[in-house]
């Protein structure tokens, strides 16, 4: 999917991109982890991110990022996995942003 949004809106959306990324830095909403102190368990239960680019009405294109809770519901009841707020946790998607600077790590 996001291969598609960038194909689509090109630098625009890898802006925007960017400054999604940038913000959730800035807010300390992730923490880096070594990958190989990760049990085998938390691998298997970590969360998948996605993230989603649209086009505004005034043509400006945004970036939101959020968790695929939907894994959550194997090993968990999806009541108690359900939240009124956004939870960040053990998201992937942010390594990339990471990889630029050369280092190895999953986010929790």
């Amino acid at each position: 999917m996001l291969k598609a949004g960038l194909k689509r809106f090109k630098e625009k959306g890898k802006a925007a991109i960017i400054k999604e990324m940038s913000q959730l830095d800035d807010r300390v909403v992730y923490a880096p982890i070594d990958i190989d102190k990760m049990t085998c368990q938390e691998k298997k239960r970590s969360m998948e991110s996605l993230i989603f680019l649209t086009e505004k009405r005034d043509l400006l294109v945004k970036a939101r990022m959020c968790e695929n809770g939907s894994t959550q519901c194997e090993y968990m009841e999806c009541n108690d996995a359900s939240s009124p707020t956004v939870m960040h946790y053990m998201g992937c998607l942010k390594a990339p942003f990471y990889i630029t600077r050369n280092l190895k790590v999953i986010l929790k």
